[in-house]
């Protein structure tokens, strides 16, 4: 995977150089008139190639795609979901302060925010060993989603989910700045980096709502579980019947000879 990562920049770098080199010979053999026939064969093939990959794209999404469950990811997914419904409408951007050598960054457009509540092991209890079996206190914690990149482009940007104390950040009025220089993306989600030394208050909290997370899936899967055990659930019934006809028959053993 490393190893195509790294070869696919070499590998635009050749069908740029060709494509430039193929537009040059048409322009020096026929003119631009002759240039302007080959852009437009090939738009007309991009244009092709690429309608043809959108539906075969949709086809394998709707019909072949192995559904993973990632419960984070769906824990995420619900933060953002909660934060664009109670965003308040006077914030627009987030910025980090930075310090006396870093100057304030943009980290984006606010489109949501939330406030929720998260458990904090008791410093005087803290263990390295176990820091998940530890007491816990609660406190509250603000939840950004924004968008780094600007209108048309952000349409096409996964939301990005900072999370930070409220006294981290300066009032929810015109452009909010976080009280940091720098964020590390832990899991899911970006916290301030003096916050990721708190790995035992990260890390119980994430696994905390994954757990929650995969109780809900249970639930929720629990209905389609038991049809198949009883047999009521069609899909399961036709899946089950075409994997008794896929079966071969097999010849009879005959019996030992005296």
């Amino acid at each position: 995977m490393e190893e195509n990562k790294q070869k696919r920049p070499v590998a635009i770098f050749l069908i740029v150089g060709v494509i430039i080199i193929v537009l040059l010979i048409a322009l020096w053999v026929r003119g631009f008139a002759g240039l302007w026939n080959v852009l437009k064969f090939m738009i007309f093939i991009i244009l092709g190639l690429g309608l043809i990959g959108l539906v075969f794209y949709i086809v394998y999404w709707i019909f072949f795609r192995e559904h993973k469950v990632d419960v984070t990811f769906i824990n995420k997914q619900k933060l953002i979901d909660s934060a664009m419904v109670s965003k308040p409408p006077t914030v627009q951007e987030i910025h980090l302060t930075g310090d006396k050598a870093h100057s304030s960054v943009r980290l984006g457009r606010i489109i949501g925010w939330t406030r929720i509540q998260v458990f904090k092991p008791k410093k005087e209890h803290l263990s390295v060993k176990s820091p998940l079996g530890t007491p816990l206190n609660r406190e509250e914690e603000d939840v950004f989603v924004f968008k780094s990149s600007p209108f048309p482009f952000s349409l096409l940007e996964s939301p990005k989910v900072l999370r930070v104390r409220p006294e981290q950040h300066s009032d929810l009025v015109g452009n909010v700045y976080i009280r940091g220089f720098s964020i590390i993306k832990i899991s899911e989600y970006y916290y301030l980096n003096n916050e990721m030394l708190d790995i035992a208050k990260i890390d119980y909290n994430v696994l905390q709502e994954a757990k929650r997370g995969v109780l809900f899936l249970t639930l929720s899967e629990m209905k389609t579980i038991m049809d198949d055990a009883l047999g009521i659930n069609p899909r399961h019934q036709r899946e089950m019947q075409s994997r008794l006809m896929t079966k071969l028959p097999q010849p009879p053993v005959s019996p030992p000879a005296q």
